[in-house]
């Protein structure tokens, strides 16, 4: 687990939208992400999603309540890549996908 925490934790920035991430651990069961978009919104008013550990990636489940799709994140050549699925009746096969550095 500390070596997830390692990998994953911190603030990521997508410099082409300004979308932010912080992604911190307070718990060993699952991750809390904060999301926001610099150039709109300040990080205390964020979105808040929960994400658990599953073979070495953070894994958010759909919310069909709160309209979030399925994600994934996984750290691979120290870029944070972020691919989620589409939800809804005509979901798609293919996933979006965005990169995010880590802030230094």
């Amino acid at each position: 687990m500390m070596q997830i925490q390692k990998q994953y934790g911190g603030i990521w920035i997508d410099k082409k939208t300004s979308r932010c991430l912080q992604i911190t651990f307070e718990n060993v069961s699952y991750a809390t992400i904060t999301d926001w978009t610099r150039k709109y919104q300040s990080r205390e008013s964020g979105a808040l999603y929960r994400a658990f550990v599953k073979n070495g990636r953070l894994v958010m489940p759909e919310d069909r309540e709160h309209h979030a799709p399925y994600g994934e994140i996984e750290v691979k050549n120290n870029k944070l890549i972020y691919r989620t699925k589409p939800n809804g009746i005509l979901k798609s096969s293919t996933w979006d996908k965005q990169i995010f550095t880590r802030e230094r």
